[in-house]
């Protein structure tokens, strides 16, 4: 699907990129504010509903580029188009990708991997079940 140009909001951008307005002494979100006026819906009415961004663009109000749905449509989106953080990547990773790989080829008990990398046995759990890194199989 080819999108036209991002509108970007000239309002304040917090550190993740998204604008906020200001309507009648409350913040909002400036895409909900453009979603909800351009769709004719009532702000308050969208509680518990996500607006996402068909761009991927935080700041951009287009309206052709919004789209209204539950944070579990949000996430199923940020997976499809593979935008989570992934390992190293994290930011929690106490792993590295060649620490995984040798744990998953490794015959040692759980407990003394979870010694040896300094991780819960749990964690090693999940990574011989595949349950995490799921990238790396």
């Amino acid at each position: 699907m080819s999108l036209t140009s991002c509108i970007i909001s000239p309002y304040y951008k917090n550190k993740q990129g998204y604008a906020y307005k200001r309507i009648k002494n409350k913040m909002y979100r400036h895409h909900r504010v453009v979603y909800a006026q351009h769709n004719n819906i009532d702000l308050d009415s969208m509680q518990g509903l996500v607006v996402m961004h068909l761009c991927d663009n935080p700041s951009c109000i287009n309206a052709d580029h919004l789209r209204l749905g539950s944070h579990q449509d949000n996430m199923k989106d940020r997976d499809a188009k593979d935008r989570q953080a992934k390992g190293i990547n994290s930011g929690r990773s106490k792993l590295t990708e060649a620490d995984v790989i040798a744990i998953r080829g490794s015959h040692l008990p759980g407990k003394q991997l979870a010694e040896d990398y300094n991780v819960y046995p749990s964690t090693i759990g999940q990574i011989k079940r595949g349950n995490t890194w799921k990238h790396l199989l």
